[in-house]
């Protein structure tokens, strides 16, 4: 896949690129600031009322490479030409499945369904210990963003 997107010169190509490694929605495109350790979002998706909140996914070993590139001139958040890019490359296939990807292989490398869901964005779970009481620092994050190899 990475390799098809360079290859293709597409101006989506650094956009899938860190979404298949990051697990970010092509909404939040748009909202990424880049660090050597970390991409930082904007979550576009709120419900019952809730506001838009700022969430960081560490650096994967396989994003690391790309970092250079992932800059607002090289980052494409136009939500359409996305979609209808990702159509071009794999008739088959929609956008969300990069998202999917991510967290699947995040699953399959160890990282805890909890951190998983942290970066994606989502409540670990419904139990208090989860959503009160479970804070994840940024150095055990950074460590198990490690195993994401795949």
């Amino acid at each position: 896949f990475v390799e098809k997107c360079i290859a293709s010169n597409s101006p989506c190509r650094y956009s899938y690129i860190l979404m298949i490694f990051t697990g970010i929605r092509r909404s939040e495109v748009s909202s990424v600031e880049v660090s050597p350790q970390w991409v930082t979002v904007t979550t576009a998706k709120t419900r019952k009322g809730e506001s838009a909140k700022k969430r960081k996914i560490p650096v994967s070993p396989m994003l690391k490479p790309f970092i250079p590139f992932m800059t607002k001139e090289n980052l494409d958040s136009d939500t359409n030409r996305l979609t209808a890019q990702i159509k071009r490359f794999f008739p088959n296939r929609h956008l969300h499945e990069l998202r999917h990807t991510f967290i699947t292989r995040c699953q399959e490398c160890g990282i805890s369904r909890e951190l998983t869901s942290l970066w994606a964005g989502h409540k670990a779970d419904n139990s208090m210990t989860s959503n009160i009481y479970t804070h994840f620092g940024d150095e055990y994050q950074l460590g198990e963003i490690k195993k994401l190899r795949y």
